[in-house]
């Protein structure tokens, strides 16, 4: 079964991998990947304009508390490019801003109609992709192709609704574990020595924290000792990433694949700092090998 109702904007999908991070007394961590593929989570909004669509709504989501029904994920939907008529197997779409694979779920949508047609995706090819079953109707370019998955809705607290808008909040846990690279991306990694490289800019409201463990004992006499059992300090970045998937769906594909290849939080990757960590002395010249730096600690990090 298919969600047969359209959400307002913005939707958010998160990707949820799962690391056991095990560390020891002295800071020193060892990473587990429990999970292969991530769990997909959708947050969207509805619009109930009318009795009548709440009623219809909350109907829907009573029948359905307990089903597993295909969910279509709204970012990734693209215009078709051809019509194609019921009892065929064929449709047409950029399958740069689909990415289906052979096995996903694909919704077909006419925003205007509200007609919802679910197939599955049986092969990819360049300009599209072909379904099982054949298409139960026609379809025009007026219809919308968007990825769809197997999902659950959450239970509360994470479905509200808005008693003075009139917008219901729900959220969607993928019942399958899709991968997340896109069949036929061009997309690729810089690496060195064997470590991904991060090579995107991040925006402005990076953030860094610096994390010193201190164990203060008093051994209830009153003689106090601090103890730092950290051999080196954590240090956390927060940064944020523009993805433009809609005019550049092969950026969003690096996402994927980067994701896709370090598993979450299990292998380690390099990326900048983006601050004057480095007082050049003699910086690198053309054809040169050699740079002076003066920094405390360089000799354990890269350039």
């Amino acid at each position: 079964m298919t969600l047969p109702f359209i959400p307002s904007t913005p939707v958010s999908e998160t990707w949820s991998f799962l690391t056991d991070v095990i560390k020891t007394r002295n800071g020193t961590e060892s990473r587990l990947s429990l999970r292969e593929f991530p769990r997909i989570a959708l947050s969207a909004t509805f619009p109930l304009v009318t009795e009548t669509q709440r009623s219809q709504f909350t109907q829907y989501l009573i029948n359905n508390a307990s089903a597993i029904e295909d969910v279509p994920i709204w970012p990734y939907l693209g215009k078709l490019t051809a019509d194609s008529s019921g009892g065929t197997n064929s449709i047409s779409f950029d399958v740069s801003r689909v990415p289906v694979a052979v096995g996903d779920r694909i919704a077909i949508v006419n925003d205007r109609t509200g007609d919802f047609q679910s197939y599955e995706v049986a092969t990819v090819v360049s300009d599209g992709c072909t379904v099982t079953p054949n298409l139960t109707g026609n379809v025009t370019t007026a219809h919308y192709a968007i990825l769809a998955m197997e999902s659950i809705i959450e239970g509360q607290p994470s479905n509200r609704i808005d008693t003075i808008t009139q917008e219901y909040t729900l959220k969607f846990n993928s019942w399958t574990e899709p991968d997340l690279q896109r069949p036929g991306s061009a997309a690729s990694l810089t690496t060195y020595d064997d470590l991904t490289v991060l090579d995107k800019r991040p925006l402005q409201d990076k953030t860094e924290r610096i994390g010193i463990l201190k164990e203060i004992f008093d051994n209830d006499t009153g003689m106090r000792d601090v103890v730092a059992p950290y051999l080196h300090p954590s240090i956390v970045n927060s940064m944020s990433f523009n993805a433009r998937r809609q005019t550049n769906p092969e950026d969003f594909d690096y996402w994927r694949l980067f994701f896709a290849t370090i598993r979450g939080a299990w292998k380690p990757f390099l990326h900048s700092t983006y601050m004057n960590d480095f007082n050049l002395v003699n910086p690198l010249v053309a054809a040169g090998t050699t740079i002076v730096a003066e920094e405390n600690g360089y000799t354990d990090v890269l350039l």
